[in-house]
């Protein structure tokens, strides 16, 4: 009835709405709200894509008896110290390359370069780098005088491949965060500094009580993104070394559950429901603790 009461020329604006939006919705619905919806479904059921039969919530009773899920749970945690790694490492070498320095667009070019490689091959990369005796680490130490450098990516010395992995991950990721950055620092209005410098404010204090407040909302959606990301990796984990116990992550292994391990599909749709739950609380608890860090004020 609203639409009829309309003017031509605001009917026209409406359809015209409706016609942009469509496509977008329609995805969204397609490829968004009907797999989360059949997912949740799947989960309560045995279902091998060639039989389903509904089973209640046997598979949840599973997931929470599986050791290997749960451990896969704790290596994507550790994983995932590298976002606040990355965040402290993007931020200080933004700050650095925004001061008046030579060839900083040179360095910024140099940091985004793994972005414009891809993940795969930045990855593939960092597996000749770690290669043992014919890798590029390797013969650097050789050529030191260490005739017995370490196996780093070996899976059975959990904190040595952790760390070889977390390297390569803030190689390849410190880019993008530098970029938004570098970007969000050029537009703190200098007053601010000016002023801070006239009340004796040295570098140290302006950075913490300037740069760090003023550039926390942009903080906050890199450390989101950043960490969401961070624990749907599994790609460098299966390119590095393959599947094993100890480097496992959860993503990898529902991803096996329709696959490598047979055609599991509740079961792997109730794994999927219980981190995604995870995911989705990790993302509440960034949005709760925001209020208390985040400062909107310019």
């Amino acid at each position: 009835m609203m639409y009829l009461k309309l003017t031509k020329a605001k009917r026209r604006e409406w359809l015209w709405s409706v016609i942009f939006i469509l496509p977008l919705t329609t995805g969204l619905i397609l490829f968004m709200v009907y797999p989360l919806i059949t997912g949740i479904a799947y989960s309560f059921t045995d279902y091998n894509l060639f039989d389903m039969k509904f089973v209640g919530g046997v598979n949840y009773v599973q997931v929470f008896h599986d050791s290997t899920f749960w451990k896969s749970f704790l290596n994507v945690i550790i994983f995932s110290i590298n976002v606040p790694v990355n965040l402290v490492l993007s931020l200080v070498i933004s700050a650095i390359l925004n001061s008046s320095i030579k060839g900083s667009k040179v360095y910024r070019a140099i940091y985004f370069l793994p972005i414009i490689c891809g993940a795969v091959a930045t990855t593939f990369i960092w597996k000749w780098i770690y290669a043992s005796q014919y890798g590029l680490l390797d013969n650097i130490l050789y050529s030191m005088g260490i005739q017995s450098p370490p196996i780093w990516l070996d899976v059975n010395q959990p904190f040595s491949f952790m760390s070889s992995m977390i390297i390569m991950t803030l190689w390849a990721c410190l880019g993008t965060n530098i970029l938004i950055y570098s970007a969000t620092l050029k537009n703190i209005p200098a007053t601010y500094y000016e002023a801070a410098l006239i009340d004796g404010a040295n570098a140290f204090t302006r950075f913490f009580k300037i740069t760090v407040p003023l550039i926390s909302p942009i903080t906050f959606y890199l450390l989101l993104t950043n960490l969401i990301g961070s624990l749907q990796e599994f790609s460098k984990f299966k390119i590095m070394v393959g599947y094993t116990d100890n480097t496992v992550l959860p993503v990898w292994y529902i991803y096996n559950f329709m696959g490598n391990f047979g055609y599991e599909y509740g079961y792997a749709s109730a794994l999927g429901v219980v981190y995604g739950l995870f995911l989705l609380g990790v993302a509440a608890i960034n949005f709760i603790l925001q209020k208390y860090w985040v400062s909107y004020d310019n």
